[in-house]
């Protein structure tokens, strides 16, 4: 209590909010203030921030709170303690550096304390008055770490020549922000820019700052130190020494040396530029008028490719209408379609139904053939003789389409006792699959003879929507693709084609050919020529393949000749020349040999070729002797037919040149001066 002009009295605590009645005592005068005193609810600290701070104090904590109004004394006292020998040592700071910003806002500095604080528990109290409040909030409370460390400069000078000064050391950011720390180099300050755990790096002014005035007796050459500041704390770590080499060179000749360069690179790009632009502009010019020719020239090669294709569409419905869609029978389709084929062709028992049986145990075997056709009358029989089958090892795939197929020929007056026996077979073979969990798998493939019966069955019900509706759009579809497929190069043995629908059949080299047309004579065939479209790179069987497509177009294709079976004779003038695809004229690349095209023998466009049947086998080419030149051989062929002299052979084409005879020479092997005996073909 203090007494004077005025009294100054400290109150004592109440447990209740309440407004209550001043008495004061002076001696034995009791008086009674007209003014009540209010009590009010105790501070409360809602919030705090940073949470944590260096043991060497100075970090500004702001709290909030309430009840901050009525306080007219702030405080912050630190409380460590720890066990030591037995005994609870115990240590206290106290400090005022209090600032009030509002009724609800303090900030206080943090208290300089121990240097371990992670040994001692510690307790930070805000001291408000009398009344004490322990800093903290309901997750954690406010705590004390280590200082952290910093690392010196390298001779205790750093050359300062990139943009940023780095800082090493440990620690750094446990409790400071970038915000919060500081860095000066001499009186100026160093803008931190990055703060980490064990870096810090600050831009420092541009220009080398003096050092403090107080320091200047201690430095050397003059350099100013680089300070760091984290709260009350300062290190020195050295001194920064700028790098001035750039400004020893004076200003007058720093700005000619580096504008006279500027400008003469700014002309000479300039005119790089505009001779760049000016080339750029002629090549777009010119490319421009190249791309106009290439639109001419496709807008006439699609004009010229639309009429071709309109012609050839044309021409090939009228080949179609003419020749007819080529449908087959129905007993050679149902053959075809049931049974594999065989070595004995259309004579196989399996199609002719025709057995090889004595004469004397015909009548035994008919008898027992009839009685095996009245069981197959019997579902029950039927459908367990199916089964029997099935379970039988030796029972193969090949062995089940053979019995499923003889089963619907047996049948096939029957269709309606044939449905029923497959919709009773299919009935339980879904059962089993179910059973089995595998439905999706059903008639992946036909390994029993139901499936092979279902089969049979659908190709006996769709024979007639075939002939009728499928069949001639296919067909049309097929010599559609094969015209198209043959309008360009196909790979004689690889069968890639430049004009296919397959990409992995698309013949990747570039080919150059040439279409011709060829006037074909057949031998025995009459007068009349045929028109037969072939490619110049075309092999020789490749030709006779297109000639028999077209020539025989309107037989059924089981009555064209094999390409293996006929021989395509050339005729350039009064000459002939057999073509094949292989003779002693071939090109040779190392062990291997170049199959003969049209353009190997220089077959022009117009050209006159005949096919007829060939005569006697040839021998293989590899066994005969080439003899170079020209050699008079007496062809025995000509002196009794056509009653000549000896005739000149050409060994190249290994023809009789004389008109009349149209001979080829299979073989020739000659001495000097020895006529020998030769081999003649003869059916030209």
């Amino acid at each position: 209590t203090e007494f004077g002009d005025e009294i100054v009295c400290v109150t004592g605590r109440n447990s209740k909010v309440e407004a209550v009645g001043v008495t004061m005592q002076y001696g034995g005068t009791k008086i009674v203030v007209p003014v009540q005193f209010s009590y009010s609810e105790n501070p409360t600290v809602t919030k705090f921030k940073p949470i944590n701070s260096f043991s060497s104090g100075g970090r500004n904590i702001t709290v909030t709170g309430t009840g901050f109004e009525l306080i007219q004394s702030f405080s912050l006292m630190v409380h460590a303690e720890r066990p030591e020998s037995g005994k609870l040592s115990s240590k206290t700071f106290v400090g005022n550096c209090v600032t009030r910003l509002n009724e609800t806002t303090v900030v206080f500095s943090s208290l300089p304390i121990l240097e371990d604080p992670e040994n001692y528990n510690i307790t930070t109290i805000i001291l408000m008055d009398h009344y004490q409040l322990v800093v903290k909030n309901e997750s954690h409370s406010f705590t004390y770490v280590a200082d952290p460390t910093f690392e010196n400069f390298t001779d205790g000078i750093k050359k300062q020549v990139n943009k940023l000064i780095n800082a090493k050391g440990s620690n750094l950011n446990k409790a400071m922000t970038i915000d919060e720390a500081q860095a000066f180099v001499g009186d100026e300050p160093c803008n931190i820019k990055t703060l980490t755990e064990t870096d810090l790096y600050c831009e420092p002014p541009e220009v080398q700052p003096q050092p403090k005035k107080r320091q200047k007796r201690d430095m050397i050459n003059n350099l100013p130190e680089f300070i760091v500041k984290f709260g009350l704390r300062e290190w020195v770590l050295g001194r920064v020494e700028y790098d001035t080499r750039v400004s020893d060179i004076p200003l007058n000749l720093i700005l000619p040396l580096v504008l006279i360069p500027m400008i003469a690179i700014i002309i000479i790009s300039i005119i790089c530029y505009r001779r760049k632009s000016q080339q750029a502009e002629r090549e777009y010019e010119k490319i421009k008028s190249q791309l106009e020719g290439l639109e001419e020239s496709v807008r006439d090669r699609c004009k010229k490719e639309f009429t071709d294709l309109m012609i050839e569409m044309e021409d090939q419905t009228n080949e179609i209408n003419e020749a007819g869609i080529p449908v087959l029978d129905y007993k050679t389709y149902t053959d075809r379609v049931f049974f594999l084929p065989s070595k004995d062709g259309e004579k196989d028992v399996m199609i002719t139904g025709k057995l090889d049986i004595p004469e004397a145990r015909r009548q035994t075997v008919e008898q027992a053939l009839n009685q095996f056709s009245n069981l197959l009358n019997s579902k029950s029989f039927l459908i367990n003789f199916i089964h029997t089958l099935e379970n039988q090892r030796e029972f193969s795939a090949r062995a089940k389409v053979y019995f499923a197929s003889l089963l619907t020929v047996a049948l096939h007056g029957k269709l309606e006792y044939y449905t029923d026996i497959m919709r009773t077979l299919f009935l339980e073979l879904m059962e089993q699959y179910v059973v089995a969990k595998n439905p999706k798998l059903m008639l992946r493939r036909s390994e029993t003879v139901v499936e092979r019966m279902l089969s049979n069955w659908m190709s006996i019900c769709l024979y007639q929507y075939l002939k009728d509706n499928a069949g001639e759009p296919l067909y049309k579809l097929f010599k559609a693709i094969k015209h198209q497929v043959e309008k360009g190069p196909v790979d004689a043995v690889l069968k890639k084609a430049k004009y296919t629908l397959n990409d992995t059949g698309l013949l990747g080299d570039d080919v150059e050919y040439t279409q011709l047309t060829v006037n074909v004579y057949v031998q025995d065939g009459g007068t009349d020529s045929t028109p037969v479209k072939v490619l110049n790179c075309d092999t020789i069987s490749q030709v006779k393949e297109k000639i028999i497509d077209q020539v025989y177009r309107n037989l059924p294709c089981s009555q064209w000749p094999k390409a293996e079976s006929v021989a395509l004779e050339w005729r350039p003038g009064s000459t002939a020349q057999i073509l094949s695809d292989l003779d002693l004229t071939s090109q040779r690349d190392g062990r291997w040999k170049r199959i003969n095209t049209l353009m190997h023998y220089n077959v022009r466009d117009g050209a006159t070729l005949i096919l007829s049947k060939m005569g006697i086998s040839q021998q293989p080419e590899d066994n005969q002797q080439d003899v170079p030149g020209e050699i008079s051989l007496t062809c025995t062929f000509c002196i009794e037919q056509c009653q000549l002299k000896p005739l000149t052979v050409c060994q190249s084409k290994r023809l009789c040149t004389e008109r009349k005879c149209k001979t080829m020479f299979r073989d020739v092997a000659l001495k000097p001066g020895i006529a020998s005996t030769l081999l003649l073909i003869h059916g030209f």
